[in-house]
């Protein structure tokens, strides 16, 4: 009786033992998914950048001559700066939005994976969100500089990114305002489209770095689990031959 209690015991032991290799609950599908999504609208948005980049080209050439324009042409051109220069606002948001929600993703990561940073030669997930932030910051204060050295900003006062866009649309709509307008917002274009090509390469070398390290914590769970079925079995198939189960170092 008290052989078949102490063989149930450390059979209960060891499936705990090997159980617990297999607690850590992560979805690398999703995971991926997600990161994937990023990166895609990263350069969805690049893209959108150098479009607009290329029609505020053309707007600044055609607001040079806008005081010899009829009045119809003249708002032509003003509204054609103003929608662009909407679309830069919208675009700075969801590079926002987007660096949010990665970096909440970087942070669960390194909470479910604390060992990363020391794999990934001392790099968490966290920081690579946080070199995103430093690019975006990089931006914010060239947009507020560029703004600046056109008397569009008050230099005593950094505006948020909004606040600056929405500035440079209400210059656009008097026809003194219009080609600086049109000038700072082919600058702000620039600085996006480097931000969101930065972003886009960080995320993904975070992703291949973190997916290494996924791959190998796998690989160390199996070969762990395989150690502890193998003990196991060598433990029921010799019970004359039989030691000790040191728990706390079972499967190691």
């Amino acid at each position: 009786m008290k052989k078949l209690i102490t063989t149930i015991l450390i059979t209960f032991l060891a499936i705990c033992v090997i159980q617990a290799h297999a607690l850590i609950v992560y979805d690398p599908t999703n995971y991926g998914q997600n990161i994937a999504n990023y990166v895609r609208q990263a350069e969805q948005l690049y893209q959108q950048v150098q479009q607009t980049a290329t029609q505020l080209q053309q707007l600044e050439a055609m607001a040079q001559n806008l005081k010899n324009m009829d009045a119809s042409l003249q708002q032509q051109v003003m509204s054609g700066i103003q929608n662009n220069l909407n679309v830069l606002k919208n675009i700075q948001s969801q590079s926002r939005g987007m660096t949010y929600n990665y970096g909440q993703l970087s942070t669960a990561f390194d909470q479910m994976y604390p060992g990363f940073a020391s794999y990934n030669g001392g790099l968490s997930a966290e920081q690579y969100s946080y070199q995103i932030q430093k690019w975006q910051n990089q931006t914010h204060y060239a947009m507020h500089d560029s703004m600046k050295a056109q008397g569009l900003a008050d230099p005593a006062k950094i505006q948020s990114e909004a606040e600056m866009l929405n500035t440079l649309i209400s210059a656009s709509q008097t026809a003194e305002g219009a080609l600086a307008a049109a000038q700072t917002g082919n600058q702000i274009a620039g600085f996006q489209a480097q931000q969101l090509m930065e972003q886009k390469q960080i995320m993904a070398a975070g992703y291949r770095a973190q997916a290494s390290y996924y791959e190998q914590q796998v690989q160390q769970q199996e070969a762990t689990k395989a150690r502890a079925e193998q003990s196991m079995s060598d433990w029921g198939k010799n019970p004359g031959k039989r030691k000790p189960v040191d728990v706390m170092n079972f499967g190691k």
